[in-house]
């Protein structure tokens, strides 16, 4: 009896073994390795006003009088970089994990832009002053975007571990930020402020007319500029205060 309790727990363990080693082999062959040959490929892309992206992505964007876009990677990752437009949303993805090979460079130019939607480890940079009526940032995860931006009006969600740094201006700015993510935009003048933040976000921002603000758990607010009319609700350990 006790030689094929012993004989079991051989068989048992030699089976997890096998297992865990299967895994690892069918892990490894699902991504790919850079070559470390780095190329740039210019594509032909329609126009569109909207960028919706997720991945590990350095994207630099441009207002230009016209659409364009390169890519700058290895050789055997640049294939792997997808791109569509439909309607005037530009969906950029990679359709397979990189298991080395550093994040994948891409410049994008537009006349207009409206929006930018971004998830992952995505790192956006606005090479040149962002003009638009209506303007959106959508980011979650580890998504990190700089902008010059001048718009009527901005909204922007973020979540995750958002970080956002913004210089310019706007009529209006609404926020709604959740998680650990962070804003920074003493830079960034705005007339009337809206802000929801929740979690354990932080919140920098510059406004001049009217700020409302909405806040919970950790978030903590600082502002500056010297408001005609503010109005707060804070729960927890949240904190609003005026920058000195």
């Amino acid at each position: 009896m006790k030689f094929k309790t012993k004989n079991m727990r051989n068989y048992i363990f030699y089976t997890l073994a096998l297992f865990i080693t299967v895994l690892s082999s069918c892990g490894g062959s699902g991504c790919i390795t850079g070559s470390g040959e780095q190329i740039v490929e210019q594509r032909s892309i329609g126009d569109f006003s909207k960028l919706e992206i997720s991945g590990d992505f350095k994207v630099l964007i441009f207002q230009s009088d016209s659409s364009a876009m390169s890519i700058m990677a290895d050789d055997n990752i640049i294939p792997h970089v997808k791109q569509k437009i439909s309607g005037d949303v530009l969906t950029i993805v990679l359709d397979e994990d990189i298991c080395d090979g550093g994040p994948v460079a891409i410049s994008l130019s537009s006349k207009t832009w409206n929006a930018i939607k971004a998830s992952g480890a995505v790192e956006v940079i606005g090479e040149s002053k962002i003009v638009a009526q209506d303007f959106e940032l959508d980011l979650s995860g580890a998504t990190d975007v700089a902008l010059v931006l001048e718009a009527a009006r901005l909204t922007t969600k973020t979540s995750g571990a958002a970080e956002i740094s913004l210089k310019g201006q706007s009529r209006q700015h609404f926020i709604e930020t959740s998680g650990s993510s962070t804003i920074k935009a003493f830079d960034f003048v705005v007339s009337d402020y809206r802000l929801e933040s929740s979690g354990a976000s932080d919140a920098q921002i510059n406004v001049l007319n009217s700020l409302e603000v909405k806040s919970s758990g950790q978030s903590n607010i600082v502002y500056k500029g010297n408001p005609k009319t503010i109005k707060r609700d804070e729960s927890g350990a949240a904190s609003i205060t005026q920058a000195n």
